[in-house]
């Protein structure tokens, strides 16, 4: 993951965070973290189509023309677009 190839990338211990917090909170976690990874590495050339990261010059989404985030040139890898 770069700057000019933004891919997939996992940061920070999330998934750690998610665990202590369902614990703590005594509410059950089903965790997909595996099968996330799994899935993002069966597509390596079309994973935007499933994280949010659109055009934001795509009159659907007139928001994000004016967004830092959730667009293809820096994309949110860590929520979904619809079909993800």
């Amino acid at each position: 993951h770069t700057r000019s190839n933004p891919g997939y990338l996992f940061s920070g211990d999330y998934i750690a965070t998610i665990k202590q917090t369902a614990e703590r909170n005594q509410v059950p976690l089903i965790d997909l973290e595996q099968a996330t990874i799994d899935f993002a590495n069966a597509h390596p050339n079309d994973w935007m189509d499933y994280w949010l990261a659109v055009d934001a010059n795509d009159p659907r989404y007139p928001w994000y023309k004016t967004q830092k985030s959730g667009i293809r040139t820096h994309p949110d890898t860590t929520h979904f677009q619809q079909k993800g």
